[in-house]
Parts: structure tokens; C-alpha cells; sequence
């Protein structure tokens, strides 16, 4: 197939970094760097000019990731393909993540000579998955204070309401003395609103329930008139207590 380009200006010019090395020695000084793209030095930091015959060492420093590294000479040595991530240095020392993919290169006799090396900068997404990182730990600790509140409240809540009923139902029964209708018939109003008051405090506290996002409505039937007879009997209680207070001020 005729081109009229260059496969050349294709991988200098190309946005993954792309760096061809010797095939050995795989030992101290390592394989000589013969090629760089522009995007390497965009990256690192070093001109072409500074990394050519030098080893890719230069780019790590010695808490560079070993397991990592041993995987890398493994490969190499079996004249094998190998991909994985990596942290190397700038010029200027900054550490960079890379997705590199090494593959080797062969001859016309079908030995490998050297090997090129594919690679794209992962910074910005390791970053961003450092950042979620710290974003769910965040999260977690935010709920777990959010549980130990309820758990809290739900002890703070629930004990008054319980004292209230208790009250009430001592007060009925006429264990401190005699009631007259009128006081019995606000003590069931006030036994009848604290268990209201309950189902409600147990509904918001039902931790499991507000996790798993199964909050449902309960539907019955309820007697309409009676609600609002009810109601209107409280709010008029509460309004002429406004009342006598306006009066005697």
C-alpha cells in the first residue's frame, strides 16, 4: 500500500509517549534509550537530546515500585510483551503514573534487538480516584456519625415519651388521687398524641429502613371527621389558654 506520509511523524507527533530502547544489557547500566517521541519530553521534562544512550533508570528512583519493576524484567528477559502501571520521575522529580505496554522488536533473522515502549499518563486519573478515595472515607465517617445521632436520639427521644405515657397512665388509673371527667378526657388526648408521637420518632430512627431506601407508606382507613374533631379540640385548648393569657396581662 502506497502512503504519502511518514509513519514516523505519525508516532512522534502522537499523544501517548513512545520510547524505544536496546534489548540489553538488562543489568546495570540497563538498555540505551534510542528513541523518544515529542511526547516524552513534554512529559518528563529531558530533551531528546538528554536521554538518548542513557538507560529509562533515569526516570525512577530507588522506592519506585520493586514488584512492579520485577515484573517489568521478567518479561524482558523472556523477550515477552508486558503491560502494566508504573509511577516514574520528572526532570524536576515530579512523579507521574504511566499505563505503559512493552513490546519487543525483532530483526529480519526474528531476534529481538530492542523493545518500544507504549505509554499513556494516567496523573489526572490516579488523582481523581485518590480524591474519590478520600471522598467515600469521607462518606463513611460522615454516616457512621450519623448512626451514632440516632442512636443517640433515639434513646433522648424515646425516654420522654415513655415517662409521658407512663405519667398519663398513672394519672388515669387515679393512682395519685381523683380525676374529674374533663382532666381524664385531656389525659387521653395527651396518651393519644405521645403514642403518635412514638410511631412517628420510631419511623425516622428506623436506621435500616432509611438505608436500604424501603421507607413506605402505611395506608388505613381513618374516620375523617373524628381527626379534625380531634384536632380543632386541641387547637381550641391551646387557644384559650392565648386567651386567658391575653386577658390577665
Amino acid at each position: 500500500m502506497d502512503m504519502d506520509f511518514s509513519l514516523e511523524d505519525v508516532v512522534r507527533f502522537a499523544n501517548d509517549i513512545v520510547i524505544i530502547t536496546e534489548a540489553f544489557p538488562l543489568d546495570e547500566p540497563g538498555p540505551k534509550i534510542v528513541y523518544v517521541n515529542k511526547a516524552f519530553t513534554r512529559l518528563t521534562g529531558y530533551t531528546r537530546e538528554e536521554v538518548l544512550g542513557k538507560s529509562l533508570r533515569i526516570l525512577q528512583e530507588p522506592e519506585s515500585d520493586s514488584d512492579k519493576k520485577a515484573k517489568i524484567r521478567a518479561a524482558l528477559e523472556k523477550r515477552e510483551p508486558v503491560r502494566t502501571t508504573i509511577v516514574n520521575y520528572s526532570k524536576s522529580g515530579k512523579a507521574y503514573w504511566l499505563d505503559i505496554n512493552i513490546i519487543p522488536l525483532k530483526n529480519k533473522r526474528g531476534e529481538v534487538t530492542h523493545f518500544a515502549a507504549i505509554e499513556r499518563d494516567l496523573t489526572e486519573i490516579k488523582q481523581a480516584e485518590k480524591e474519590i478515595k478520600a471522598k467515600n472515607q469521607e462518606l463513611l465517617e460522615l454516616n457512621d456519625t450519623k448512626n451514632r445521632f440516632l442512636g443517640i436520639a433515639s434513646h433522648d427521644l424515646r425516654n420522654p415519651l415513655y415517662l409521658i405515657r407512663s405519667f398519663c397512665e398513672i394519672l388515669k388509673d387515679e393512682g395519685v388521687g381523683g380525676i374529674n371527667a374533663k382532666q381524664k378526657e385531656l389525659l387521653e388526648k395527651i396518651y393519644s398524641s405521645s403514642n403518635y408521637m412514638r410511631s412517628l420518632v420510631d419511623n425516622l430512627l428506623d436506621i435500616s429502613k432509611i438505608e436500604s431506601g424501603k421507607i413506605e407508606l402505611e395506608m388505613k382507613a381513618q374516620d375523617f371527621n373524628c381527626l379534625v374533631k380531634t384536632q380543632c379540640e386541641l387547637n381550641q385548648l391551646l387557644a384559650n389558654k392565648k386567651i386567658y393569657s391575653c386577658t390577665y396581662d
